[in-house]
C-alpha cells in the first residue's frame, strides 16, 4: 500500500473515532441558575435610619449575586403593621422584615428595650450590637427559632424631654403629665412617680402646646427630622431611659432554600450592613449638638440623682423578668449574663 493509500485510510479510522466517541460520550447540560424574586417590607418611609441600610443591603445583594437575588423594596407598611410581621413573613406575604423587640411575640427580646440603656452608656450601637449577638449565640432568643435573623438594628435611646419645667431630681417628677405607651414607657414613668398618659404621637405636639402634657420620652431623630418639638418644649435631659431595636430578618424556611453560595454572601453582607447602619446614625455627640442648634436645652443630671433615676426605673426591670419567668424563659439568666458581657 503506498503512502497516500495509508494516509487515507488513516484519516478516515481516526474520523470513526472521533464519531464513536462523540456517540458514547453523554450530553452536558448546563443547568441555569435558579433565581429569587424578594420582598421586603418596611415599616417607614424610605428615608428613616431604620430603612436605609435594608435598601442598601438589597442593592449591594442583586450586584454581588449577579442578579440571581433581586429584592423589591416596599415602605410605610404598604405589606402589612409593625406588630402583624412574625406572621407576614410565616405566610410569605414579605420575605425580609424587621421584628421589632416591641412584638408581644418576643418577650426575651424586651430585655434590650429595658436593660440595655443602664448597662450601656447612651446605648452605645456598635455594643448594643454585640450584645444582642451574645445573648442570641448563647440561646436566650428560642423565640426566634422560626427565622434567620440577618442583622440588628438598634434604635438611640429614648431621653426624657420637658415642656417648661427644668428637672434636676426624681422627687421632681411627681405628679407630672408625661406621655408614655402602654407597656415599658408608660411603666417607667410611673415608677419614677409621674403620671403616664397614653397618646398617639400625632397628638403631642398640640398637648404640649396647650400644656395638657408636660413631657415625653423619645428618640433625637424623631425631633430632629419629624415633628419640631423643640417650638413647644423647652429641656432635654441626657439620661436613657429606653432603648431597644429591630432585627432585619427572613424566614428560616426561605434562608434554607438558597445555595450555599448565596449564603456566603448573605452572610458576608449581613456584617457589612450591621457596620454601615451604625456608621450612618449621628454619634452621640453629634446628636446633642445638633439638639442645642435647635435650640433644646440639653444637660445631664448629677452622678447622685442618675444613680437614684437608675434605681427607680429597676421595679421595671424586675417586673418584666417575674412576668417572662412565669412563661418558662430564662429572664434573670440572661440579666446576669448581661452584667457580665457588658
Amino acid at each position: 500500500m503506498c503512502r497516500g493509500q495509508k494516509n487515507k485510510v488513516m484519516v478516515i479510522l481516526l474520523s470513526l473515532i472521533a464519531v464513536v466517541m462523540f456517540i458514547m460520550t453523554p450530553p452536558v447540560y448546563v443547568q441555569a441558575q435558579e433565581t429569587f424574586n424578594l420582598k421586603y417590607g418596611g415599616i417607614h418611609n424610605s428615608n428613616d435610619p431604620m430603612e436605609t441600610a435594608p435598601a442598601w443591603w438589597a442593592n449591594e445583594l442583586e450586584k454581588r449575586t449577579g442578579g440571581r437575588v433581586k429584592i423589591k423594596l416596599y415602605f410605610n407598611s404598604a405589606l402589612g403593621q409593625q406588630f402583624d410581621t412574625p406572621k407576614l413573613l410565616r405566610s410569605g406575604i414579605v420575605d425580609i422584615v424587621w421584628l421589632s423587640n416591641a412584638i408581644a411575640e418576643f418577650p426575651m427580646l424586651k430585655i434590650l428595650n429595658i436593660h440595655t440603656p443602664y448597662i450601656i452608656p447612651d446605648c452605645d450601637l456598635r455594643k448594643t450590637q454585640e450584645i444582642f449577638w451574645a445573648l442570641y449565640d448563647k440561646g436566650f432568643f428560642k423565640e426566634l427559632d422560626d427565622f434567620k435573623p440577618l442583622w440588628f438594628q438598634p434604635n438611640d435611646p429614648f431621653y426624657p424631654v420637658l415642656r417648661k419645667k427644668k428637672v434636676t431630681t426624681v422627687e421632681e417628677l411627681k405628679g407630672m403629665k408625661m406621655r408614655g405607651l402602654p407597656g415599658t414607657s408608660s411603666e417607667l414613668w410611673d415608677a419614677l412617680g409621674a403620671t403616664a398618659v397614653a397618646m398617639p404621637a400625632a397628638d403631642v405636639y398640640t398637648a404640649l402646646e396647650r400644656g395638657t402634657l408636660d413631657g415625653l420620652m423619645t428618640v433625637p431623630a424623631f425631633v430632629l427630622y419629624t415633628m419640631p418639638l423643640h417650638e413647644v418644649a423647652k429641656y432635654w435631659i441626657w439620661q436613657p431611659m429606653m432603648g431597644g431595636g429591630n432585627l432585619v430578618a427572613m424566614s428560616q424556611k426561605l434562608w434554607n432554600s438558597f445555595p450555599p453560595d448565596i449564603q456566603a454572601i448573605i452572610e458576608k453582607l449581613n456584617k457589612e450592613a450591621e457596620v454601615w447602619y451604625a456608621k450612618s446614625l449621628p454619634t452621640p455627640v453629634q446628636q446633642r449638638e445638633m439638639l442645642k442648634e435647635k435650640g433644646w436645652e440639653v444637660y445631664d443630671l448629677s452622678p447622685e440623682v442618675r444613680e437614684k433615676w437608675r434605681n427607680g426605673c429597676y421595679p421595671v426591670i424586675e417586673k418584666w423578668a417575674e412576668e417572662t419567668e412565669a412563661k418558662g424563659l430564662p429572664a434573670r439568666r440572661a440579666i446576669e449574663f448581661l452584667k457580665t458581657a457588658k
